[in-house]
């Protein structure tokens, strides 16, 4: 049925709209991360007494970032684990890295040092023994996170691509529902054919006869409508504002309990067949049941 795939469409768009904001929630936590070291880069050549060569570009390599320079520094493991513990505490995420420093020329590790976000860290080696000036990169890689509490942290504004997903579902939801009604309401609007057997009764809608072996009961046109959109929806409830405004539409001459009125002369018209009910759905509508 359409409506159902209108549906089915909506939740689609909402899974994709969702995972996008996942994906953009993760590249928001990693350019928070290579903020982050770039600002301990910048601080450890102003350590070094270098205040005019750059940081490089911090790139994710094999699953480690990358903070590489223009230029050599010569790097004290205190300074480095201070502003490591200093910094990475601004992505409370983080639990938990490793920080390399490797030489340029022979990629041999120089130093590292394990940041575990506690109270009480592990005690950092080679305090005191300073890398003498050279090319350095220092690569990081991530023990332990927990990136969906990170990410949604560092990134609130991407919470809008969540309440897109929300949206989407909502209106395709809607659409499917008014689609349901409107077809509905055109199934209504169909003339019934020829002569129906309502249980033991035979209804003729083109003469407003209900007849049951020999008993005849003369209906009205407003009997004979109500009568014919329930059977529309056999076993299916009908709305109480589906039912009239099918039977009585803007003619605005019904008032409060019309249609329950309608409903009761109905209901004793077939009342000799117990197997035909017409069932008041509380607060809803209308059912006519058969069998």
């Amino acid at each position: 049925m359409m409506w159902k795939r209108i549906l089915v469409f909506g939740c689609l768009m909402a899974m994709i709209a969702g995972n996008h904001a996942s994906f953009a929630q993760q590249d928001t936590g990693e350019r928070m991360l290579k903020t982050v070291w770039r600002k301990i880069g910048h601080e450890l050549l102003l350590r070094s007494g270098d205040n005019t060569s750059r940081v490089l570009p911090i790139e994710l390599k094999q699953g480690r970032l990358a903070v590489t320079f223009e230029s050599g520094l010569q790097i004290d493991p205190q300074d480095l684990t201070h502003l490591v513990t200093t910094h990475m505490r601004e992505l409370p995420g983080i639990q938990s890295c490793l920080v390399e420093v490797e030489t340029c020329d022979s990629n041999l590790v120089a130093y590292s040092y394990r940041f575990v976000a506690s109270d009480h860290p592990d005690a950092p080696a080679c305090m005191g023994r300073v890398l003498p000036k050279a090319c350095y990169g220092i690569f990081v890689t991530i023990l332990k996170s927990q990136p969906v509490e990170v990410y949604t942290d560092l990134a609130p504004a991407s919470s809008w691509k969540l309440f897109l997903a929300v949206l989407v579902l909502v209106v395709s939801a809607g659409i499917a529902w008014f689609f349901r009604r409107w077809k509905k309401k055109k199934r209504s609007a169909s003339v019934l054919p020829g002569v129906i057997a309502i249980g033991s009764f035979q209804f003729n809608p083109q003469q407003m006869k209900l007849t049951r072996a020999d008993e005849v009961h003369e209906l009205t046109g407003k009997e004979t409508e109500l009568l014919s959109q329930l059977y529309v929806f056999v076993n299916e409830v009908v709305d109480r504002e589906v039912l009239l405004q099918h039977v009585w539409g803007d003619e605005g001459d019904y008032i409060g309990r019309t249609l329950d009125v309608f409903i009761s002369r109905l209901r004793k018209k077939l009342e000799a067949d117990p197997s035909v009910r017409i069932l008041n759905i509380r607060g809803v509508g209308y059912k006519l049941v058969i069998g």
